[in-house]
């Protein structure tokens, strides 16, 4: 007899398949994770898990998507919570609040190693209707801090990418990474932000 799940039920596994998947893309990647190992993280048989994604790229798509919300909403609130500061210093706030969420959930290895993997394998139908690139993505969050470039927003989006993959390094640096991170973040909103008011929401 098939096993039925309440709606609470279905959000907390939800919820473990995406920490499970979390967990592991931060570890040893998507490539060598197996939805076995999946199911058990999240305390169901592997024939339960497929009432909830149709495979492990499905999954892990869901739960990139639940980090570039996180991080959104990271910096919004911490945007709301200073509105008066410059254009430059908006986007730089934006950017730290950014690399701060991310670093506490390491996933840009993920990013670089997993995405073109999961995308190849995920139909072209819901890629459209749910998938946002890196590129997107930081656009998105540029816009977010409501500044005027004095760069292309390619641009611009390529420096950012820059720094954000510089966090699969930060082991390396050790200590001195979080203040030499701030340190980039402001020189290249410095470089690539006019110092001037900040462009109206909605405009």
């Amino acid at each position: 007899m098939a096993v039925s799940f309440t709606p609470k039920e279905r959000h907390g596994i939800v919820n473990a398949l995406r920490e499970a998947a979390r967990k592991n893309a931060a570890s040893v990647g998507m490539r060598k994770t197996t939805v076995d190992e999946l199911a058990e993280e999240a305390g169901i048989s592997k024939g339960a898990f497929y009432k909830f994604y149709q495979s492990k790229e499905h999954l892990f798509l869901d739960m990139l998507e639940q980090w570039y919300q996180q991080i959104y909403e990271g910096t919004a609130q911490a945007l709301a919570a200073q509105e008066d500061l410059s254009p430059r210093k908006r986007a730089a706030l934006a950017l730290k609040t950014a690399w701060r969420i991310m670093i506490q959930q390491p996933l840009m290895r993920f990013c670089r190693d997993d995405i073109p993997l999961m995308t190849r394998k995920l139909p072209e139908a819901v890629l459209s209707e749910h998938y946002r690139s890196v590129d997107e993505f930081i656009g998105e969050l540029i816009d977010s801090s409501r500044v005027m470039l004095t760069v292309s927003k390619p641009d611009a989006c390529a420096a950012v990418k820059i720094l954000f993959y510089s966090l699969l390094i930060a082991p390396d640096v050790g200590d001195h990474f979080e203040r030499a991170m701030d340190e980039l973040v402001e020189g290249a909103c410095a470089q690539m932000v006019r110092e001037e008011n900040p462009v109206p929401q909605g405009t």
